[in-house]
């Protein structure tokens, strides 16, 4: 996938966001972030932007997992926002093929970015 960047303005946008919830959701989507993005378990659109994918990953241990949206823009891959997805909401999301495994999205998502 190569470079994925992230601007300060979305950095600090992700933060608030989920500080309104819980400190936790900041600290597990700031530590967890990376890692989505390098090894997905799962990849999809949860939306109908052409240019926007979302991954997913759970780690060991978490309470729940983290998508971590990306945009394209004049070739470059950005940060568009990330947050916890619990396990209701991902089977939900895999139920209607918004989400699913590595394995059964390869390329077919990355055609359209």
């Amino acid at each position: 996938m190569g470079t994925v960047k992230i601007s300060y303005i979305t950095y600090r946008h992700i933060i608030s966001r989920r500080a309104e919830c819980a400190e936790w959701h900041v600290e597990l989507v700031m530590h967890r972030m990376a890692g989505v993005i390098a090894a997905p378990t799962h990849i999809g659109r949860l939306g109908t932007t052409p240019n926007k994918i979302e991954l997913y990953k759970l780690a060991d241990g978490d309470p729940c997992g983290v998508c971590v949206s990306l945009k394209c823009l004049h070739g470059e891959t950005w940060v568009n926002t990330a947050f916890p997805l619990g396990g209701r909401s991902l089977q939900k999301h895999l139920r209607t093929g918004k989400l699913g495994t590595v394995e059964q999205q390869q390329g077919s998502l990355f055609n359209n970015l």
